[in-house]
Protein backbone atom coordinates (compact mmCIF):
# COMPACT_ATOMS: atom_id res chain seq x y z
CA UNK A 1 0.00 0.00 0.00
CA UNK A 2 2.73 1.82 0.58
CA UNK A 3 4.11 1.70 -3.74
CA UNK A 4 3.24 5.48 -4.14
CA UNK A 5 4.55 6.84 -1.29
CA UNK A 6 8.36 5.07 -2.29
CA UNK A 7 7.89 6.18 -5.69
CA UNK A 8 6.90 9.69 -4.37
CA UNK A 9 10.06 9.91 -2.18
CA UNK A 10 12.42 8.83 -5.31
CA UNK A 11 10.66 11.13 -8.01
CA UNK A 12 12.04 14.03 -5.07
CA UNK A 13 14.93 12.68 -5.47
CA UNK A 14 15.36 10.82 -2.31
CA UNK A 15 17.21 7.28 -1.79
CA UNK A 16 14.67 4.67 -0.55
CA UNK A 17 15.29 1.23 0.77
CA UNK A 18 12.17 -0.62 0.97
CA UNK A 19 11.59 -3.62 2.84
CA UNK A 20 8.94 -6.13 2.36
CA UNK A 21 7.65 -9.76 3.25
CA UNK A 22 7.57 -11.00 -0.10
CA UNK A 23 9.75 -10.26 -2.88
CA UNK A 24 7.47 -10.34 -5.14
CA UNK A 25 6.11 -7.02 -3.41
CA UNK A 26 9.33 -5.63 -3.83
CA UNK A 27 9.94 -7.17 -7.53
CA UNK A 28 6.53 -5.12 -8.45
CA UNK A 29 7.81 -2.03 -6.66
CA UNK A 30 11.01 -2.12 -8.11
CA UNK A 31 9.18 -2.56 -11.98
CA UNK A 32 7.02 0.61 -11.27
CA UNK A 33 9.88 2.65 -10.76
CA UNK A 34 10.96 4.67 -13.86
CA UNK A 35 14.51 2.60 -15.11
CA UNK A 36 16.15 5.95 -14.49
CA UNK A 37 15.28 6.30 -11.04
CA UNK A 38 15.88 2.84 -10.03
CA UNK A 39 19.50 3.15 -8.96
CA UNK A 40 18.01 5.37 -5.95
CA UNK A 41 15.46 2.13 -4.77
CA UNK A 42 17.46 -0.99 -2.79
CA UNK A 43 14.71 -3.43 -1.40
CA UNK A 44 14.96 -6.54 0.41
CA UNK A 45 12.89 -9.00 1.49
CA UNK A 46 12.54 -9.26 5.55
CA UNK A 47 9.53 -10.18 7.80
CA UNK A 48 9.65 -8.08 10.74
CA UNK A 49 8.31 -10.13 12.66
CA UNK A 50 11.72 -11.66 12.53
CA UNK A 51 13.53 -9.12 14.54
CA UNK A 52 16.70 -10.60 14.01
CA UNK A 53 16.60 -10.89 10.35
CA UNK A 54 15.33 -7.48 10.45
CA UNK A 55 18.36 -6.09 12.58
CA UNK A 56 20.67 -7.80 9.50
CA UNK A 57 18.96 -6.54 7.17
CA UNK A 58 19.01 -2.57 8.69
CA UNK A 59 22.29 -2.78 9.43
CA UNK A 60 22.88 -3.33 5.85
CA UNK A 61 21.49 -0.10 4.58
CA UNK A 62 25.00 1.30 3.07
CA UNK A 63 24.09 4.99 3.87
CA UNK A 64 22.64 5.91 7.55
CA UNK A 65 19.07 6.47 6.69
CA UNK A 66 17.40 10.31 7.86
CA UNK A 67 14.00 8.59 8.28
CA UNK A 68 12.16 5.53 8.78
CA UNK A 69 8.67 5.07 8.07
CA UNK A 70 7.13 1.79 9.68
CA UNK A 71 4.28 0.65 8.94
CA UNK A 72 3.68 -2.84 11.28
CA UNK A 73 0.76 -4.45 12.72
CA UNK A 74 0.60 -4.36 16.65
CA UNK A 75 2.15 -5.56 18.67
CA UNK A 76 5.13 -3.51 16.82
CA UNK A 77 6.54 -1.98 19.53
CA UNK A 78 10.07 -4.53 19.22
CA UNK A 79 10.45 -3.35 15.53
CA UNK A 80 9.95 0.16 16.17
CA UNK A 81 12.50 -0.15 19.49
CA UNK A 82 15.05 -2.04 17.20
CA UNK A 83 14.80 0.90 14.38
CA UNK A 84 15.25 3.42 17.37
CA UNK A 85 18.17 1.60 18.81
CA UNK A 86 20.32 1.25 15.08
CA UNK A 87 19.10 4.77 14.40
CA UNK A 88 19.11 6.74 17.47
CA UNK A 89 18.67 9.69 15.70
CA UNK A 90 16.24 8.76 12.69
CA UNK A 91 13.29 10.81 12.39
CA UNK A 92 10.44 7.94 12.87
CA UNK A 93 6.97 7.45 11.46
CA UNK A 94 4.85 5.11 12.63
CA UNK A 95 1.58 4.49 10.40
CA UNK A 96 -1.28 3.26 12.43
CA UNK A 97 -4.46 2.25 11.28
CA UNK A 98 -8.03 4.32 12.15
CA UNK A 99 -8.57 2.42 15.13
CA UNK A 100 -4.99 1.58 16.42
CA UNK A 101 -4.11 2.12 20.01
CA UNK A 102 -0.95 3.86 20.17
CA UNK A 103 1.22 4.07 23.28
CA UNK A 104 3.45 6.88 23.84
CA UNK A 105 6.25 5.86 26.11
CA UNK A 106 9.05 7.76 27.17
CA UNK A 107 9.91 11.03 25.66
CA UNK A 108 10.16 10.60 21.52
CA UNK A 109 10.14 6.39 21.45
CA UNK A 110 7.83 6.58 18.80
CA UNK A 111 8.37 10.30 17.55
CA UNK A 112 5.47 10.55 15.08
CA UNK A 113 2.62 9.40 13.80
CA UNK A 114 0.95 8.76 10.80
CA UNK A 115 -2.99 7.57 11.43
CA UNK A 116 -5.35 6.46 8.99
CA UNK A 117 -8.90 6.71 8.85
CA UNK A 118 -11.78 6.66 5.99
CA UNK A 119 -13.31 9.48 3.92
CA UNK A 120 -17.09 10.23 4.00
CA UNK A 121 -18.25 10.97 0.88
CA UNK A 122 -22.42 12.05 1.07
CA UNK A 123 -24.07 9.80 3.08
CA UNK A 124 -21.45 6.71 2.54
CA UNK A 125 -17.99 6.39 3.84
CA UNK A 126 -15.07 4.50 2.50
CA UNK A 127 -11.90 3.12 3.63
CA UNK A 128 -8.57 5.39 1.75
CA UNK A 129 -7.15 4.40 -1.42
CA UNK A 130 -3.67 3.03 -1.58
CA UNK A 131 -3.15 6.52 -3.73
CA UNK A 132 -4.20 8.83 -0.83
CA UNK A 133 -2.63 6.96 1.44
CA UNK A 134 0.72 7.08 -0.48
CA UNK A 135 0.14 10.77 -0.64
CA UNK A 136 -0.58 11.32 2.89
CA UNK A 137 2.40 9.62 4.43
CA UNK A 138 4.49 11.47 2.15
CA UNK A 139 3.00 14.86 3.18
CA UNK A 140 3.16 13.77 6.91
CA UNK A 141 7.04 13.23 6.49
CA UNK A 142 7.98 16.37 4.78
CA UNK A 143 5.66 18.34 7.55
CA UNK A 144 7.76 17.63 10.30
CA UNK A 145 4.03 17.10 12.41
CA UNK A 146 4.20 15.00 15.37
CA UNK A 147 0.78 13.36 14.90
CA UNK A 148 -1.18 13.80 11.37
CA UNK A 149 -4.35 11.74 10.04
CA UNK A 150 -4.97 11.10 6.72
CA UNK A 151 -8.72 11.05 6.17
CA UNK A 152 -10.70 11.79 9.14
CA UNK A 153 -11.72 8.71 12.34
CA UNK A 154 -14.61 10.98 13.20
CA UNK A 155 -17.27 9.84 13.87
CA UNK A 156 -16.06 6.83 14.65
CA UNK A 157 -19.54 5.37 13.81
CA UNK A 158 -19.38 6.68 10.15
CA UNK A 159 -16.44 4.12 9.36
CA UNK A 160 -16.91 1.60 7.12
Amino acid sequence: MLAGCVRGLIARGDRVTALARSQSSLSALSESVPAADRDRLRTHPCDYRDLEALAHALRSIPVRPSAAICWVHTPAEPVLELVRALFPDIDLLRVVGSSTEVPRGDGARFDRIVRLGFVIEGDRSRWLSNEEISNGVVSALLSGQPSTTVGTVTPWDAHP
